[in-house]
């Protein structure tokens, strides 16, 4: 993928050439123009003023991309990269921005040779490519938790696969999914950024006695209960902070039970 990349910043022209993924921040209120090659036959400049962003192709016609609106300080971020894995470029643009930064929720548009035009692929935040598993991936911050969600290619198409949810500091709910977006399994699992192993958290109980509950509230209080150094099986959370969670002991039975997540020795 060969691309150069010609900005006109006032009176200053820079000529780059890179056989690498471009990552352009800039002002909204200054211009740049991108030429790009697509495929053996066509190429196209990408010419971006104000926002406003319009692809020029070599065959003469044009098509008009989008407008950013809303800049990070007055600026708007382009990403020039295959982000479908077809050996083409294609292009990601900020169009929103959440905490200061954090979050940049970006369009991106993903060539379409057949039809010789820029075709939305997704809406995402900080959207991410996985080459080496040929995946996409997003993420974004939401409150106390972090969200993302890695996603594989089925028909040309991206489908969530697999989406996280952090709960503290070392767990998290993740969620794998079919191409359909029918569950497969959800579990709770010690945090695990590159997900090469996906497998339910197994602690250990800190307090001296930790009693179970039917339900995530203190009414459902049973008689039953677990001791310090026990291990229990995390299944899920309850809670609008989390402060339950649902276990899986093994002892003389099988129990699976609600407890206090403070009684947990993982880190909350």
């Amino acid at each position: 993928m060969k691309l150069k990349l010609m900005m006109y910043l006032f009176l200053l022209s820079t000529l780059v050439f890179a056989e690498t993924p471009i990552v352009l921040w800039m002002s909204l209120e200054n211009k740049a123009r991108l030429e790009v090659q697509l495929d053996e036959t066509i190429s196209a400049q990408v010419k971006i003023e104000s926002g406003e962003i319009t692809i020029q192709f070599s065959n003469g016609e044009s098509q008009e991309l989008t407008k950013v609106e809303d800049g990070l300080f007055g600026e708007m971020r382009l990403e020039i990269r295959d982000f479908n894995f077809d050996a083409r470029p294609d292009i990601a643009i900020s169009q929103s921005f959440g905490y200061g930064g954090v979050n940049v929720f970006s369009d991106v548009y993903v060539y379409d040779a057949q039809e010789q035009q820029f075709e939305l692929l997704m809406n995402g935040s900080n959207v991410e490519v996985r080459d080496g598993h040929r995946e996409l991936k997003t993420s974004q911050k939401s409150g106390p938790r972090f969200y993302s969600k890695l996603y594989r290619f089925a028909n040309g198409k991206p489908y969530p696969y697999l989406e996280t949810m952090t709960i503290g500091y070392d767990l998290e709910k993740i969620t794998l999914k079919d191409r359909n977006g029918a569950v497969r399994r959800s579990l709770i699992s010690l945090f695990n950024a590159e997900k090469d192993t996906v497998n339910s958290a197994v602690l250990p109980i800190r307090s001296e006695r930790a009693y179970l509950f039917d339900k995530p509230d203190e009414a459902s209080k049973t008689k039953m209960y677990v001791i310090r150094d026990d291990k229990v099986t995390i299944l899920d959370t309850g809670g609008p902070y989390d402060e339950w969670f649902k276990i899986r002991f093994e002892g003389k039975k099988v129990l699976e039970k609600w407890i206090r997540a403070e009684t947990i020795d993982e880190g909350l």
